[in-house]
C-alpha cells in the first residue's frame, strides 16, 4: 500500500471513526433495513409518490449515488489492456478508470404501473450511462402477477386484523435472478458500497439479470420458508462486456440466447425471529441456499459459425442475522465453468444502535478464480461507516485494503489477458446517496 494513499486513508478513517463516536444517539429515525431477498425491486425506504391515470396507479421512486474514489492501483490493474479502448468485463467501481475520480455511480428510476391488486408492470431505468453504454438503459422490465391470501394477524396491542398479503409472485421479462443475498438487493440497500469480488466476478457483473420466467413464494406472516426460482436464457446483462477470446469471432447472435438452452436459477430460504422485538428485521435470521445451472455464451461463436458455450454452474449459501443492533451477513459461492473451479466468500459485521444515525461496518472477502493454480487469491478488507442524515439520505466513508494475486484469466491462451498479479493496493471511497 503506497504511503501517500495510506496517509489519506488513515486521515479519512480517523474522520469516519470520529463520526461514529459523535453523540449520534439523538432519536433520529433509523434507515429501513434491506428488503427480503425474495422481494427485490425497489429501495423500500423511499416514500412512494403515486398518481392515478386511467384507473392505473403509477408509483415511482429511485435513488442517486454520487461518489469519489481514490486508488493507488496502476491503470493496468484497473482492467485496461489499452486505455483508449473499453476495459475488460463490465466496468464499475470495482474497476475505476482513473486513480482519483468523481462519478455518478448510479441513478435509478423505478416505475411501477399497478393495474389492480394482482397485476402490475415494472421498469427499472439506469439514468447514469456507464463507460460501455452511452445512453440510459433498461435495467429491469417485466410484467408481474401477484397471488394474495387472506390472513389473520394480531398486533402488539392484541388487536386482531384481517388483511390480504402476497403469497406468490410471478414475473415474465427481464429481472434480477433469485440467487444468494448480495445479487438480489438493489445497491441502495447494501451496507457496503460494493458487492464482494466473488459475487461480482462469478455472478453480478454479467449474470445477475436475465430474461425469463420468475416465481417467488413468500411466507404469509413475514417469516418462514421462502423460495425464488427462474428459467432464464443465460445471456449476459451487458453484451458489450464480452471478452475477446482467441479463435472466436463475437457475433450479435450470441447476445440473445444462441443455443436455445434455458438456465435454471433458484434460492430456497428459511427466516425466523429470535424474539418478539418489533420491526421486520429486528432480532431475526434468514438462511438460504442457491443454485445456478446452465450454459454461458461467454465463448461466443466459432469461426465456422457454430455456437460454443461453456457449462456454468454455481452453488451458494448465505446468512443474514440481526440481533440487538448488530447485523451479520455472510455468503459463500462455489463455481464450475467447464474444467475451472472457482470459489469466493465474504462476511460483513455492522452495528447500528436503535434510534441513532451511524452504522460502522467491517467486511472481509476473498475470491479464487482458479483453484488449480497455486497462490491465486484475491483478498480484501473493508472498513466503513454509514451516517444517515435522514431515513432516505446517507453519507458513507469506506477504506479498502486489497491484495490481488490472481495470476491467470485465460490459462495462458491470450497473454494480453494474463497480466502479472497486481499485488497490494488500496481504495478510499466517499459516497452520498439520496432515495427519492
Amino acid at each position: 500500500m503506497s504511503v501517500p494513499l495510506f496517509a489519506r486513508a488513515a486521515a479519512l478513517a480517523g474522520t469516519m471513526l470520529f463520526l461514529a463516536a459523535l453523540p449520534a444517539f439523538s432519536q433520529a429515525p433509523a434507515p429501513a433495513p434491506a428488503t427480503d431477498t425474495a422481494s427485490i425491486p425497489a429501495p423500500t425506504a423511499a416514500p412512494n409518490v403515486t398518481t392515478s391515470l386511467k384507473n392505473v396507479q403509477w408509483i415511482w421512486t429511485g435513488y442517486l449515488q454520487g461518489r469519489f474514489t481514490a486508488t493507488d492501483a496502476r491503470p493496468r490493474d484497473l482492467g485496461l489492456i489499452d486505455p483508449t479502448k473499453p476495459a475488460l468485463g463490465p466496468i464499475s467501481t470495482e474497476y475505476p478508470i482513473a486513480p482519483s475520480t468523481f462519478s455518478i455511480e448510479r441513478a435509478y428510476l423505478y416505475l411501477d404501473a399497478k393495474v389492480n391488486k394482482h397485476i402490475d408492470g415494472v421498469a427499472n431505468i439506469e439514468l447514469a450511462p456507464n463507460p460501455l453504454t452511452s445512453n440510459a438503459y433498461l435495467l429491469e422490465g417485466y410484467g408481474q402477477y401477484t397471488f394474495l391470501k387472506q390472513v389473520t394477524t394480531t398486533d402488539a396491542d392484541g388487536k386482531v386484523n384481517e388483511e390480504e398479503v402476497p403469497i406468490v409472485k410471478t414475473r415474465l421479462g427481464f429481472s434480477r435472478l433469485p440467487y444468494g443475498y448480495e445479487a438480489t438487493l438493489t445497491s441502495a440497500n447494501l451496507i457496503t458500497l460494493e458487492r464482494s469480488e466473488a459475487q461480482f466476478s462469478l455472478l453480478y457483473g454479467d449474470y445477475s439479470f436475465d430474461r425469463g420466467l420468475f416465481a417467488y413464494y413468500l411466507p404469509t406472516k413475514g417469516y418462514g420458508f421462502n423460495l425464488g426460482a427462474a428459467i432464464a436464457n443465460g445471456t449476459t446483462m451487458f453484451p458489450e462486456s464480452q471478452l475477446p477470446i482467441p479463435n472466436f469471432t463475437p457475433s450479435p447472435t450470441y447476445y440473445a440466447d444462441p443455443d436455445g438452452n434455458k438456465n435454471i436459477v433458484a434460492r430456497a430460504g428459511y427466516s425466523f425471529k429470535m424474539d418478539n422485538a418489533p420491526g421486520s428485521h429486528a432480532n431475526s435470521c434468514d438462511l438460504g441456499a442457491s443454485v445456478y445451472s446452465g450454459t454461458s455464451p461467454l465463448e461466443g461463436v466459432t469461426t465456422n459459425g457454430q455456437f460454443s458455450g461453456n457449462t456454468m454452474n454455481r452453488e451458494g449459501y448465505d446468512l443474514e442475522c440481526h440481533k440487538n443492533g448488530f447485523t451479520l451477513l455472510s455468503e459463500g459461492i462455489w463455481a464450475k465453468d467447464d474444467n475451472i473451479d472457482s470459489t469466493g466468500f465474504y462476511a460483513t459485521l455492522a452495528y447500528q444502535r436503535p434510534g441513532t444515525k451511524t452504522q460502522p461496518y467491517l467486511r472481509v472477502d476473498t475470491y479464487d478464480s482458479n483453484q488449480s493454480v497455486n497462490n491465486n487469491l484475491y483478498s480484501r478488507a473493508t472498513l466503513g461507516c454509514n451516517y444517515y442524515l435522514t431515513p432516505t439520505t446517507k453519507l458513507t466513508l469506506e477504506v479498502q485494503g486489497i491484495d490481488n494475486n490472481i495470476k491467470s484469466f485465460t490459462q495462458g491462451a491470450n497473454p494480453l489477458l494474463d497480466p502479472a498479479p497486481t499485488g497490494e493496493s488500496s481504495k478510499v471511497l466517499v459516497q452520498y446517496q439520496v432515495i427519492f
